[in-house]
């Protein structure tokens, strides 16, 4: 999982394509729906949060439902954390 979400940071912090504030802002809703069992999507979904369901599934059932709770809001804090230090990661790029 720890791999995952460096991936997906990455995505954000790649030099000459920061992501813009609305974008940034709603791009965890699809993994977080994922992590919370909320997700509406079908086979429609991003291909980040179609990757994080597969891998959720099958580590969902070797883990108790406290892990999985605690995972899921850690993530929650970590989106929130990346959202808020863009701007500064903006500036250290030059943008």
């Amino acid at each position: 999982m720890g791999a995952f979400v460096a991936l997906v940071d990455e995505g954000f912090d790649r030099p000459g394509r920061p992501a813009s504030s609305a974008e940034a802002r709603g791009a965890p809703n699809p993994l977080l729906a994922v992590l919370k069992g909320t997700s509406t999507y079908t086979d429609t979904l991003p291909s980040a949060a179609g990757a994080l369901r597969d891998l959720w599934r099958r580590t969902c059932v070797r883990v108790a439902s406290a892990w999985r709770a605690y995972f899921t809001a850690a993530y929650a804090a970590f989106a929130e954390r990346t959202y808020q230090a863009g701007p500064l990661e903006l500036q250290s790029l030059g943008a």
